[in-house]
């Protein structure tokens, strides 16, 4: 049958338009086809790449090690804490032993010292010296609460150091610290009717 000029120029637009869409849709159908599908059929699945559900062990090994270094970290701050903690009571323990020290009678400074006592000069941090007679038996620690006593500044943690006797050819130098509170003058070297310097220092 002869159609008519209305009917041949849609049936024309149909088919430019098929061609159209057939040309949009051309680069789809060379896509790789799912396996046992053929290329181009209406049943074809493009099928994307897996997301990894597994961490390599590159990254878990990495992990591990931030974790470890992540617990040193702590362990060693708490190891801090605690060796602060235990260094504050310590010190809280000598400035009560001091006080208790500083409360009790103490011998005078003399002018002079007999053959059973060293002459200590005591150096102070803020320039003052006294001189304190102390017998040999004394030990060290008795020294540190002479020291303590003279202190204006009871609260901040000190050294002292013993030297001479003065004007010897070869004077002696002696820390006094915890490991010597125990000794006597006499075992520290320290000679009677001598006289000594003890230089006392701030330890801040």
């Amino acid at each position: 049958q002869s159609l008519t000029a209305t009917a041949f120029s849609s049936q024309i637009l149909q088919q430019a338009a098929a061609r159209e869409v057939g040309m949009q849709y051309a680069p789809f159908a060379q896509l790789p086809a799912a396996p046992g599908r053929a290329v181009g059929s209406d049943a074809a699945v493009l099928e994307l790449p897996r997301a990894p559900t597994e961490e390599s062990a590159e990254s878990q090994q990495e992990r591990a090690r931030i974790f470890d270094l992540a617990r040193e970290v702590a362990a060693d701050h708490q190891s801090w804490l605690t060796n602060s903690e235990r260094e504050e009571e310590s010190r809280r323990e000598r400035r009560e032993l001091l006080r208790v020290a500083a409360d009790s009678p103490t011998a005078a400074a003399a002018s002079g010292v007999s053959r059973t006592q060293a002459s200590l000069r005591f150096h102070m941090p803020n320039g003052h010296e006294a001189i304190r007679g102390t017998d040999l038996s004394s030990t060290a620690f008795d020294v540190y609460t002479q020291a303590y006593e003279l202190l204006h500044d009871k609260d901040t943690p000190f050294s002292m150091k013993v030297c001479g006797p003065t004007g010897a050819s070869s004077p002696m130098s002696k820390e006094l610290d915890e490991a010597t509170y125990g000794t006597s003058l006499s075992g520290l070297g320290l000679q009677g009717g001598r006289s000594y310097d003890v230089h006392v220092s701030l330890s801040r």
